[in-house]
């Protein structure tokens, strides 16, 4: 019953269940590598060529790295839940 119970999600975010929290916690760490790759690009190149591509730039890749983690949680949910479907139609 307990794993059956982690596998109900009753709300969007929920950090008390631990399913939700292992979802988050992976794009959490795929948001901060990101950022970092990013500002390590962005460090490289001004070491190398004396400039950096802007601030503009450097906000539209925070940007972007937060709609890729977001899609990459809700993407993480929708398997978890069908994966868990999938397990309970074959064992009736």
């Amino acid at each position: 019953a307990t794993p059956a119970a982690s596998f109900v999600f009753t709300r969007l975010l929920s950090m008390k269940n631990p399913v939700q929290r292992s979802a988050f916690l992976m794009a959490l760490v795929v948001f901060v590598l990101r950022v970092l790759q990013h500002q390590i690009y962005q460090y490289t190149l001004y070491i190398t060529s004396g400039y950096t591509e802007g601030i503009v730039i450097m906000a539209l890749d925070l940007i972007s790295d937060i709609f890729v983690s977001v899609i990459m949680y809700f993407v993480a949910m929708l398997l978890m839940s069908r994966f868990y479907r999938k397990d309970m139609e074959e064992k009736k």
